[in-house]
């Protein structure tokens, strides 16, 4: 039998005995065998060692460890920002800013060589707008409306104008329109249809007003038919290329405190200063969406005097932002005086009834939130039928001297002819 190894602890030399260390020498083979084990296991332990640390990171942690090293590295979907498309800016808000306007009847406007001959007339005055009618106080619609209601009604006038090429021969001026109509003075529509007029109490049929013989019916400005058909005329007529409307008539009718004026809805509790605001603001927010600007007109004479049948109080209390001040002379008798305006002899000097009436009504409405910013609506010429008063060029336009010293500098020329006197 073969020997094993044996380790001598000591042993003797020169004499003396030390402590011998000796160790067997391992078999070649068992070398080899521990090398080969080794590598197999460093092999396995690095090959392993990231799924095991991952799932050990994910079990620890309660969540499942991301699968890739892409998906790890990138925020959670839900915390990514989203891919849209930016907001869309919003739309500016139509301003009025240095408007410089004349007054244009219809029966020029319908012509179009006289329309033409008018609008060549205006070159190097200044002017850089022209204002005419779109619905008038009989409740004719003066241009080619396409509204279902004008259609059925059949209101549109035989001579009707399309709105579109005229905003198209401003444009070629370089001037813009603005549009008028008539708010709920309108016989026509109210006839046509009894439910947005109003109507006599206890009965089922038309109240009529006391302003002829006759009388005549008025829309109820309390009926939203109602009020929604005068709204969408104006927003059709700024689609068609105005940039403003203003809204005549906005008022109940004379005579209507009678007890046999029925307005349906005045019993809920909304009085007529209320029903006047509430459809102003609507239709200057429809027709701001629309990309104009509405004003309100007014006759100097009535904007700071109380009227509990026509406005159910102030009529300056249903103004937005805008007022179309009707700021005449003929307006006004020799020696007036109400309200802290006196004028000794207003047709005489059409600037300096201008100044005081326009000085006044800015007094008046001081204050107000928010305060209407004025249009002045002055004497564009001689009104023969309303005064015998002639002015000259300069009387006119001094009126503009006027009002720029008061810091208005929006105004329209009004007169019923077709020759202005402008410089």
């Amino acid at each position: 039998m073969k020997k094993g190894y044996k380790i001598k602890r000591s042993r003797k030399i020169n004499g003396k005995r030390r402590k011998n260390i000796y160790k067997a020498h391992p078999h070649p083979l068992s070398v080899i065998l521990f090398i080969v084990v080794v590598g197999a296991l460093l092999f396995v332990g690095i090959s392993s060692y990231r799924p095991i640390l991952n799932f050990l990171s994910g079990t620890l942690s309660g969540s499942e460890a991301p699968s890739t090293v892409e998906e790890s590295s990138n925020p959670d979907s839900s915390e990514r920002p989203q891919d849209t498309d930016p907001e869309p800016e919003p739309a500016p808000t139509p301003t009025v800013s240095g408007l410089h306007g004349v007054y244009l009847t219809h029966a020029v406007a319908a012509n179009e060589a006289q329309l033409d001959t008018f609008l060549d007339a205006l070159s190097g005055t200044g002017v850089n707008a022209v204002m005419l009618d779109i619905k008038d106080g009989q409740g004719r619609v003066l241009f080619q409306s396409k509204n279902a209601k004008a259609l059925a009604y059949g209101v549109i006038a035989e001579n009707a104008v399309d709105l579109a090429v005229i905003a198209q021969k401003l444009s070629q001026r370089d001037l813009q329109l603005v549009v008028r109509t008539s708010a709920f003075n309108d016989e026509a529509a109210a006839r046509a249809n009894v439910d947005m007029a109003v109507q006599y109490r206890g009965a089922d049929y038309l109240w009529l007003d006391n302003s002829s013989a006759k009388g005549k019916p008025w829309l109820n400005p309390y009926s939203a038919e109602a009020k929604g058909y005068i709204q969408e005329l104006a927003v059709e007529a700024v689609e068609a290329g105005a940039v403003m409307v203003v809204l005549q008539d906005v008022q109940f009718p004379p005579g209507s405190g009678s007890s046999l004026a029925d307005f349906g809805q005045e019993a809920g509790g909304i009085t007529r200063s209320q029903a006047l605001s509430n459809f102003v603001r609507e239709a200057a927010g429809a027709v701001q969406e629309a990309g104009a600007v509405l004003s309100v007109y007014l006759p100097a004479t009535q904007v700071s005097v109380s009227d509990e049948v026509l406005y159910g109080g102030m009529p300056a209390d249903m103004l937005g932002e805008h007022l179309a001040l009707g700021a005449f002379p003929y307006l006004y008798t020799n020696n007036y005086s109400q309200d802290g305006l006196t004028l000794a002899q207003p047709a005489a000097d059409p600037a300096a009834t201008v100044k005081s009436v326009v000085s006044h009504t800015q007094s008046a409405l001081s204050g107000r939130d928010p305060q209407p910013e004025i249009i002045a609506v002055v004497q564009g010429g001689t009104e023969s039928a309303v005064n015998a008063v002639t002015y000259t060029k300069e009387q006119i336009n001094a009126q503009v001297t006027s009002l720029s010293e008061l810091g208005v500098e929006n105004y329209i020329f009004y007169q019923t002819g077709s020759s202005y006197l402008l410089a």
